[in-house]
């Protein structure tokens, strides 16, 4: 039984692997298709072309940001939780302060 298991297990990663490797190709060609669609443009209004490397190194950056934008995000939710659940301390211990 373990050893059927270890075997679709094998079997998975090797599949996951073969799509990975399938999807980097994929948009390896879609760099370079999109870099000449720029690049078209821009001779068209005589600017410098670009190349797979500059336009790759700006998605690179943008995904960068976008992961670190979700993580600040993420803080920025956590502390509000805290500091509301801080606020709702402050107004218990002042009821219980207060018999009023």
């Amino acid at each position: 039984m373990t050893h059927t298991i270890e075997q679709h297990q094998t079997r998975r990663l090797s599949l996951i692997r073969d799509g990975e490797r399938r999807v980097l190709a994929q948009l390896h060609g879609l760099l370079r298709s999109t870099t000449d669609e720029l690049n078209e443009e821009l001779e068209k209004e005589a600017l410098e072309p670009v190349t797979v490397e500059q336009l790759h190194r700006v998605i690179q950056q943008h995904l960068f940001e976008r992961l670190h934008k979700g993580d600040l995000l993420a803080a920025r939710t956590l502390l509000q939780q805290a500091l509301t659940d801080v606020e709702a301390r402050l107004v218990e211990s002042e009821m219980e302060d207060d018999p009023a």
